[in-house]
């Protein structure tokens, strides 16, 4: 490999060391923490779901009224969105099954969402259906226990990028001693270039010399 590459490659070498270390310090710990800290929210909001889970629909609170069938509840709830407007989204307007519920409009996809607030926050998209909406809910709280594993086969992945980084960074140049050769090498052709040059510069004043000393005569 001719010297050029060598650098090149030591050049890069250097740099992908400088971002290991970047993500050491700062990216993966970031990552973990919020894994972390979202894998402790759904298990706490798993735990309020299996207290409040009965068979059946369990009965909803919408704008301070109890509903015990899914129709009316869904048609509560398609009432109370609508009246919420833009201007009110986040406000607290019922519960189900432990979880607080508000309104948040979702400008991306134009849609409202319905926000069941536990220890975290799980959105579901409400559409036109009163029956549908409710199931779209139970739905959305049921996959908690599967975003659970997830996330904690997330958090494994970062944790096991987070070991290898640490590994990696530790690790020198592979061909620093081929590289160290080189440059010894190019620095001792660069010597004796000096060197000839020298030689050849002392040559030339003696001749200027000689030359002028002839013309005095």
């Amino acid at each position: 490999m001719a010297i050029t590459s060598l650098r090149t490659a030591y050049s890069n070498f250097l740099d992908n060391r400088r971002n290991l270390r970047t993500d050491i310090v700062k990216k993966y710990p970031e990552m973990i923490a919020q894994k972390s800290e979202a894998l402790k929210g759904l298990k706490e909001d798993l735990e309020t779901l299996k207290n409040h889970t009965t068979d059946g629909f369990s009965g909803m609170l919408v704008d301070r009224n109890i509903y015990d069938e899914r129709k009316d509840a869904g048609e509560a709830l398609l009432a109370t969105i609508k009246s919420v407007g833009l201007q009110n989204t986040g406000a607290f307007i019922g519960a189900y099954k432990g979880f607080d519920m508000s309104v948040d409009f979702n400008k991306t996809k134009g849609a409202y969402e319905l926000v069941l607030k536990g220890a975290i926050s799980h959105r579901v998209e409400m559409g036109s259906d009163a029956v549908g909406n409710i199931m779209r809910i139970d739905n959305s709280l049921k996959e908690i226990e599967n975003t659970i594993v997830k996330v904690s086969e997330s958090l494994e992945d970062v944790q096991k990028q987070l070991k290898i980084a640490k590994e990696e960074v530790e690790k020198p140049f592979p061909k620093m001693e081929e590289l160290k050769s080189m440059e010894k090498r190019l620095n001792e052709l660069n010597r004796e270039l000096s060197l000839d040059k020298a030689d050849e510069s002392e040559i030339l004043l003696e001749e200027q010399n000689k030359t002028a000393y002839e013309a005095e005569r």
